[in-house]
């Protein structure tokens, strides 16, 4: 991390320079990294994707599979992937299951909701279970 001196320049150019000095210091420090021989790796503090913040954990191929934080869609929760699948990119039918806390969806194989247990769509509590191969959410429509 390097800071560059605000110097004898004009205000304007004083004010450019301490913001990039602070914006230095604030990834400097809101960001963790721990990484194995093996590939694994956490990271901690600011993700990879715009407003993201949290916990990425990565498998021994160093592919990210877990997210616990503010996940890529914007919303405070869960999420992790299917195998060889990256948790940031991915869609909903790459992954195993995802959390907002006030309710778990689960996917079946083939990436389909299979299983949701707490707030249901319809603004109940419960458990709901899909026939197999069918979406749990076709259940509300």
């Amino acid at each position: 991390m390097s800071l560059r001196p605000l110097g004898s320049t004009t205000p304007e150019d004083m004010v450019r320079v301490a913001d990039d000095n602070f914006r230095n210091i604030d990834n400097r420090f809101r960001v963790n990294v721990v990484r194995q021989d093996t590939g694994n790796a956490i990271i901690q503090g600011k993700l990879p994707y715009d407003k993201g913040y949290g916990t990425i954990y990565h498998d021994s191929t160093g592919t990210p599979r877990l997210i616990v934080g503010i996940l890529p869609d914007g919303t405070l929760g869960q999420q992790a992937s299917k195998p060889n699948t990256s948790v940031i990119t991915t869609n909903n039918t790459d992954l195993i299951t995802k959390s907002d806390f006030s309710s778990t969806t689960y996917y079946d194989l083939n990436g389909i909701p299979s299983i949701i247990i707490g707030t249901l769509p319809d603004g109940t509590t419960g458990l709901v279970i899909a026939k197999p191969n069918e979406n749990v959410l076709n259940v509300f429509n």
